[in-house]
């Protein structure tokens, strides 16, 4: 039903932690985790039914990212970053967001521009000009139609708003929605 997906660049008890919490409001969902790492760290750590993605240090963020990526199998496809930590159930009002054809990403923390310098966060739920890659859900097609994460771009900050602009220019929203 879900892939989840974090890109551990550092902090593996971060990671383990927002994985656990996952893992506690999942329900019945068949859900699949999958972490990219960059660090080397021991993979064991995560448990039996996490995959790991070993990748070379260095390799930034959105290659790390799509690496991951490559292993989705869920319907709906969730980007996180270890300090999230969920409390509650995420998984169904993203999956209602997602439900309608014209949302293209859905996540808990948006921002809007006026002039694409300068960004602030978004008001509140609803439309927003990016979705922030601390949390960010997608349908796996809209994934594969914008073709992931753009390499070039080794810090997260700017291949979440540089994805969220290709999915617009794709005609879908991005959307803020209320998550615990």
């Amino acid at each position: 039903d879900v892939s989840v997906h974090w890109v551990m660049e550092g902090w593996p008890d971060d990671v383990a932690r927002a994985i656990a919490s996952c893992k506690a409001q999942q329900g019945d969902r068949r859900v699949r985790y999958v972490v990219a790492d960059v660090t080397g760290a021991d993979p064991a750590r995560f448990g039996d039914d996490v995959e790991v993605v070993s990748l070379e240090a260095g390799s930034g963020w959105a290659a790390a990212a799509n690496a991951g990526l490559r292993r989705a199998v869920g319907r709906l496809v969730l980007v996180m970053d270890g300090s999230i930590e969920v409390a509650g159930d995420v998984f169904g009002p993203l999956e209602r967001a997602l439900a309608d054809p014209a949302a293209g990403i859905a996540g808990p923390f948006g921002i809007v521009t006026h002039d694409l310098r300068e960004f602030d966060e978004a008001p509140g739920p609803g439309a927003c000009d990016a979705i922030e890659g601390y949390c960010m859900a997608m349908r796996r097609e809209g994934l594969a139609d914008v073709e992931g994460f753009d390499e070039k771009f080794r810090w997260y900050r700017t291949a979440d708003i540089e994805l969220s602009f290709r999915v617009k220019d794709r005609g879908l929203r991005t959307e803020v929605v209320a998550l615990p």
